[in-house]
């Protein structure tokens, strides 16, 4: 019956897991300008979606997206380990979240550039415990094409991290 409605098995409650994880972000950002929540609300997410494509957050990866926070948006530490934390707790949401749907806030707030740049995080995140694996290398390909960047990208952002790309070990 859901195929006949053009949706796929599970997606109203990834939806629904996707609203309570950007409407839990958006509320700790609530000082933030609306573009800048809405960022780190993309970046947070998508990063989150990789680091928990193995279903395990290693103290590294943590570590990565506290210094993403801190660098790209001036998080202080205090919403750092709230970000961070938050992304923890949903981390089994997060995985079982369609990728379009923090893909599509990207999209409406970052232009091409800056979504290269995001891919390149991406990797950089999948690569900051030591080897890229074929888990988060299928996530970050699946979010490349949500951001709707070309093959010729991803494959560009990819070369960056291929010593660490445990496929090629």
């Amino acid at each position: 019956m859901m195929e006949i409605l053009g949706l796929r098995p599970g997606e109203a409650v990834d939806r629904e897991a996707s609203g309570r994880l950007e409407r839990a972000l958006e509320e700790m950002l609530e000082g933030r300008p609306g573009a800048d929540a809405r960022k780190t609300t993309a970046v947070a997410g998508l990063v989150g979606k990789v680091l928990s494509a193995d279903m395990e957050i290693s103290r590294p990866e943590k570590e990565f997206l506290a210094e993403t926070l801190r660098g790209r948006f001036g998080m202080e530490e205090g919403e750092i380990e709230a970000v961070t934390g938050l992304i923890e707790r949903h981390r089994v949401e997060l995985f079982s979240i369609e990728d379009y749907l923090y893909a599509r806030i990207a999209n409406e707030v970052l232009d091409r550039e800056k979504k290269k740049d995001l891919l390149r995080t991406l990797f950089a995140a999948a690569a900051s415990d030591g080897s890229v694996g074929p888990e988060e290398e299928a996530e970050i390909r699946r979010i490349s094409d949500g951001l709707k960047l070309s093959h010729a990208d991803y494959i560009e952002a990819r070369l960056e991290f291929r010593e660490k790309l445990s496929v090629l070990r």
